[in-house]
């Protein structure tokens, strides 16, 4: 059985063997241990169950899988995790998903869904105003998020929702009930944003305060691993977006 563990990250990496379940040796091994990543990309997985094994996890990089809205998301709160990456699933139920998100990873900082049906940017008719109306509904759901996708959060994405917020509880609560429409499409309806271009001048949020994920495990002059850092957030591959992301030292 292939699979890599880094002891100084505290990292599990079990990536592209086209597996629809997570080996029960790897369970067996590793559940005692001190894991807080893991990076189970391009495989076959349609559950997720399996993170219930890995208590004190705080990044999940499950991309190029095959999960769904038919995934059952565990029936617990995990408290730690603040990285999610989803890319290249195979998701459309953009409301749902949020719930389940919400629900399992309260305190979620980065979470990334590129590639996937729900997401604008797979639509043969994308525009960026499905675009902005897509994270707007996404970051009015999660007030702690930072990084969605590969963009991080604008000052100007949340003056919009923090000055519509009966708006935005309206509009949740109706794409909730209402399970046939479209939330893109909904929320535009809502919402009065700037052009993209106008969006791109404004400043982003202050992460002066922000330590980059792995925030345990740091030592001496050791630098963070990686980070989300800004940039165009389209996504046409099909490698592992665990591998994307950015170190300190370039932002």
């Amino acid at each position: 059985m292939i699979y890599n563990y880094f002891e100084n990250e505290k990292r599990l990496i079990y990536y592209e063997h086209d597996a629809d379940q997570i080996p029960s040796e790897i369970i067996n091994e590793f559940r005692d241990k001190d894991v807080t990543q893991i990076d189970f990309s391009s495989n076959s997985l349609m559950s997720i169950d399996f993170i219930s094994n890995f208590p004190n996890l705080n990044e999940i990089i499950l991309d190029n899988n095959f999960l769904s809205d038919e995934t059952m998301f565990p029936n617990k709160v995990f408290l730690k995790i603040q990285l999610l990456s989803l890319n290249n699933n195979k998701f459309e139920d953009l409301d749902k998903l949020v719930y389940n998100i919400c629900y399992s990873f309260p305190n979620l900082r980065h979470l990334s869904l590129l590639g996937n049906p729900l997401c604008p940017v797979l639509n043969e008719n994308y525009n960026e105003d499905d675009y902005q109306s897509y994270r707007l509904l996404i970051i009015s759901r999660m007030p702690k998020l930072k990084f969605l996708d590969s963009k991080m959060i604008t000052r100007h994405e949340w003056s919009i929702i923090h000055t519509n917020i009966p708006k935005v509880e309206e509009a949740v609560g109706r794409v909730q009930k209402i399970n046939s429409m479209d939330p893109i499409s909904f929320l535009k309806k809502f919402f009065k944003y700037q052009s993209a271009k106008e969006v791109e001048s404004v400043d982003e949020v202050d992460h002066s305060n922000y330590t980059a994920l792995p925030t345990e495990g740091n030592t001496g002059s050791q630098e963070p691993r990686s980070s989300y850092s800004k940039c165009k957030h389209f996504y046409q591959g099909t490698e592992s977006q665990g591998n994307r992301f950015i170190g300190n030292k370039m932002l």
